[in-house]
C-alpha cells in the first residue's frame, strides 16, 4: 500500500467553486468522492487520491475537459494563505525558491526544484504518484497555477522556451496551456515544468519599481534586508550586526526572526548576489574583476567558484551562450 498523500483543500476550493458559478452543481460530485467527510475550507486538508477521484469524475460526466471551466481565469491569489505568503516574495527568484522549499505543505507528493545551467533554468514539478487521468488534471491545474505564480514576477507577455509534462501526449492536442507555437512542448517526461532563460529569475513583481519597492513591496523580513542591499553603493556587504543595530534588536534576535521566515543572513546574501550577477550580465558591460567588486568579493576568483556553483558555468562562458 503506498504512503497517504494530502493536498490543501484550499487547492481544491477554487476549482468547485468556478465550477458552482458556471452552473454545474458539484454536491454530488463531492459525496460521491466522499469528500462531504472533509471541511473543504482555504486551510484544511484532504487525501489527494479523492482529489484526483474527483477531478476525473467530473471530467467524465461532463464529458469535457473541465480545465476549460477556467483555464483563462486561473489566478493564484484564489489559493491559501501559504501560497499568499510565497507570492508576496519580490523577484521571480525568491518567489520560486520559497515555492520550492514548502511545496509539501501544499500537495505532500509533489516536489518543486529549480535547476539552472548556465543561461538556461528549469523550474521541476514531479509528482509521486501511479499515472491516472486524475493525476494528469492535477499536473495540468498545479501548471496552470504555476504559470499564473510566474507572471506575477514577470507579467502576461512572458513565454517559456520549453513545456514539460509528465504524463503521455495525447491522442488529441490539448493546448491548455497555450503560449503560442514557438513553444517546444515535450510529454512523458520524468517530470512537469517551465524550461526558461535565467536572467527572468531577476525580474522583480511586475508594476514594482525601486522607490516603491522598499516601502511597499515586500513585508518579509528577508525581502527588505535584499532591497537594502539593492541601495547600497559601497560594494561592501554590510555583516548581521549592521542590519540588527537598524532594528535595534540583538543580531541573535535578527537570525532566529529569518529562520522563522526558512531564511538564514548567508542564503540572503547568496540569493541577492547571484541575481544583481546575472543582471549585471544582461545589462552592463562589466569585468568579472569589476562585476565581483560590485558584489563585495575580496577577489574575483572567489566570484568565478560562486558563480560556478549557481550555474554551472564560468561568468565567462555564461556571457557566450
Amino acid at each position: 500500500m503506498g504512503a497517504l498523500h494530502i493536498v490543501e483543500a484550499g487547492y481544491v476550493f477554487p476549482i468547485l467553486q468556478k465550477l458552482k458559478a458556471e452552473g454545474i452543481s458539484t454536491e454530488k460530485y463531492i459525496k460521491d468522492n466522499y469528500l462531504n467527510k472533509y471541511q473543504l475550507n482555504a486551510n484544511t486538508y484532504i487525501p489527494v487520491e479523492l482529489m484526483y477521484s474527483l477531478f476525473e469524475t467530473i471530467e467524465k460526466a461532463q464529458d469535457i475537459h473541465f480545465l476549460d471551466f477556467f483555464k483563462n481565469t486561473i489566478n493564484i491569489n484564489d489559493l491559501s494563505d501559504n501560497v499568499q505568503n510565497i507570492i508576496r516574495t519580490p523577484d521571480l527568484l525568491s518567489i520560486i525558491q520559497t515555492t520550492c522549499q514548502f511545496n509539501h505543505l501544499i500537495m505532500s507528493n509533489e516536489l518543486m526544484t529549480l535547476n539552472v545551467e548556465g543561461a538556461i533554468t528549469t523550474l521541476r514539478l514531479k509528482v509521486d504518484d501511479r499515472p491516472s487521468l486524475g493525476r494528469e488534471l492535477s499536473i495540468k491545474l498545479s501548471m496552470l497555477y504555476t504559470l499564473d505564480g510566474i507572471q506575477v514576477a514577470t507579467g502576461q507577455d512572458w513565454h517559456p522556451i520549453e513545456l514539460h509534462y509528465q504524463f503521455k501526449k495525447p491522442i488529441k492536442e490539448d493546448p491548455f496551456i497555450d503560449l503560442g507555437k514557438n513553444i517546444n512542448v515535450r510529454y512523458d517526461m520524468p517530470y512537469s515544468g517551465f524550461v526558461f532563460n535565467t536572467v527572468d529569475l531577476t525580474k522583480y513583481r511586475i508594476g514594482q519599481n525601486q522607490d516603491y519597492k522598499i516601502a511597499e513591496h515586500d513585508t518579509s523580513l528577508s525581502g527588505r534586508i535584499e532591497l537594502l542591499l539593492d541601495s547600497i553603493t559601497s560594494g561592501q556587504i554590510p555583516n548581521i550586526s549592521y542590519f540588527s543595530d537598524f532594528m535595534n534588536i540583538s543580531s541573535r534576535s535578527l537570525i532566529r526572526k529569518l529562520q522563522a521566515e526558512g531564511r538564514s543572513f548567508s542564503s540572503i546574501i547568496e540569493s541577492w548576489r547571484f541575481k544583481k550577477a546575472i543582471c549585471s550580465m544582461e545589462n552592463k558591460p562589466l569585468s568579472v574583476k569589476e562585476l565581483a567588486n560590485s558584489l563585495g568579493y575580496a577577489n574575483h576568483s572567489n566570484f568565478v567558484r560562486a558563480f560556478k556553483r549557481w550555474t554551472g558555468v564560468s561568468p565567462t562562458k555564461y556571457r557566450d551562450y
